[in-house]
């Protein structure tokens, strides 16, 4: 399966344990990296249902070292052989004096390991690595705690230690002001000058954030140039199961982006889940004087937040070839016989910027309905980057499973929207069912009204489900106590 691109991989990988020389367009200077690039292909997070890999270089869901035995990098359930995508990576596209330049990840990646420095890269080093930590975890029990590269960016807490969000945490820093890494067809442009610090996490839980892992990218402008109408995109070549079988769509209301089956999987069976990404917190813009947007933990006045504002969708064949291509993909053009035009909605008529937005499950509005081997790319943008600006994005990968594939659609959109509610919460306890910032009996009463004598629900519903079993009963309450009296395990997000 996909034999050009692990051809193309090894080709790369031999180039990029050459010396890589290359004009920098920061400083106009021929320099070299001296030392082999290296690509930390080896960590997973795998806290909850989900395992994915990780890497160093903008590329995650993706196992091109096999360590599994094969190439493809998000495992559902864990522990089994089945997976959902085979490569899935971060792109990010801008004008430099009205000129496209583009940054991918895409099988092989253009970001190099590490942060820059003086507007360019460094030299690679060990230290470039992804870092895992997990909940617990202190500096004699992990040297990831112990040497965490608080020099590249590492977040910290006000005691210096990680900043550290869920039950695993991983994280890693690279850059794309390597001149000689922009070598995909698909991009090929001079640097844009951006340093991006991926934050990975998830809960080790069941309900919806056992069936999520979140990353957080903070996008820094180091470079000398305004990154004017910028886009940041998830590319994603999804393969459910087996490849040629998967259709894609979109939720616009909810900013999610999946992949489905057509119909039973050579994998999965008759039930193969629905995989999908979502930005739960996009880049912000200027916007009305009472707007206000979340970033970087605090409140933005006059500033709205970005969802998915493009969402396309080509098949293995149909890559972009340019640049450009790939800028007009951001903007939610599509390719049809080789050309880049805009979206028509066939069944509405409108001109969009997304491909498949109807409903699968009442089979309304424009579906996919020719199952292959598919590419989706989900957009936010566009947005302006002077030097020294910075962009907090959040995104999230999700899994839903139900009973057939347009039921495990409707399961995907279910945790999309549970894990949105949890991170609009900052992740609170979902013990916290009254809704006053803590968890005390308080709550506990709060529960026993709720479930005997009809009072006030949670708000979200969900938060009640304590103990994660699927409902909320007397159990919930027990577990409650359990946690506030004896030091029983913290509640987490039901389901």
């Amino acid at each position: 399966m996909k034999k050009t691109e692990i051809v193309l991989s090894l080709v790369m990988f031999l180039l990029m344990t050459t010396l890589a020389w290359g004009v920098s367009s920061m400083t106009g200077k021929w320099q070299s990296s001296r030392t082999v690039l290296i690509h930390d292909t080896i960590h997973t997070i795998s806290a909850n249902s989900l395992e994915m890999f990780v890497y160093n270089n903008g590329n995650f869901a993706y196992d091109n070292a096999n360590i599994y035995g094969k190439t493809d990098g998000l495992y559902y359930p864990r522990g089994t052989k089945k997976t959902i995508i085979y490569d899935a990576g971060l792109w990010i596209g801008a004008k430099v004096n009205n000129q496209v330049r583009i940054a991918m990840a895409e099988y092989t990646s253009e970001f190099v390991p590490g942060p820059m420095k003086d507007g360019t890269y460094q030299p690679d080093r060990a230290a470039f690595k992804v870092y895992k930590i997990r909940r617990g975890d202190d500096a004699v029990s992990n040297p990831d705690y112990r040497d965490w590269p608080v020099d590249q960016g590492a977040p910290v807490d006000d005691q210096g230690d990680p900043a550290m969000i869920g039950d695993q945490f991983l994280w890693s820093v690279c850059n794309d002001a390597d001149s000689a890494g922009h070598t995909n067809n698909a991009g090929t442009t001079k640097p844009l000058g951006v340093e991006v610090q991926q934050s990975t996490f998830a809960y080790a839980c069941g309900g919806a954030l056992g069936n999520t892992i979140f990353m957080k990218f903070k996008i820094i402008n180091k470079g000398g140039n305004r990154l004017d109408s910028t886009y940041v995109s998830l590319w994603a070549d999804p393969d459910l199961g087996a490849s040629r079988d998967d259709l894609v769509g979109c939720d616009t209301a909810l900013s999610l982006g999946y992949c489905y089956n057509s119909g039973a999987d050579a994998i999965y069976g008759a039930a193969p889940p629905a995989v999908g990404f979502d930005f739960f917190q996009g880049p912000i813009v200027p916007g009305e004087a009472n707007d206000s947007a979340y970033s970087f933990s605090v409140w933005k006045k006059g500033y709205r937040k970005l969802g998915m504002t493009a969402f396309s969708k080509y098949v293995n064949g149909e890559d972009p070839q340019s640049a450009i291509e790939t800028y007009l993909f951001m903007q939610g053009f599509r390719k049809s016989g080789g050309v880049m035009e805009p979206v028509v909605d066939p069944v509405a008529g409108d001109t969009i910027t997304y491909v498949f937005p109807g409903d699968p499950q009442t089979q309304t509005g424009w579906l996919d309905t020719a199952p292959d081997d598919r590419r989706f790319m989900m957009t936010s943008g566009p947005f302006t980057m002077a030097p020294g600006d910075s962009q907090e994005v959040v995104v999230a990968v999700l899994v839903g499973q139900g009973s057939d594939p347009l039921n495990s659609i409707g399961a995907l959109k279910l945790v999309d929207q549970q894990a949105q509610a949890m991170f609009d919460l900052n992740f609170g306890f979902s013990g916290d069912v009254d809704g006053d910032g803590s968890v005390t009996v308080a709550d506990v009463v709060f529960l026993i009204n709720y479930i005997f004598i009809g009072g006030a629900a949670p708000q979200p519903l969900f938060l009640g489900d304590v103990d994660c079993s699927g409902s909320i009963n007397i159990a919930d309450c027990v577990y409650l106590i359990k946690y506030i009296f004896s030091g029983g395990p913290e509640p987490c997000a039901g389901v």
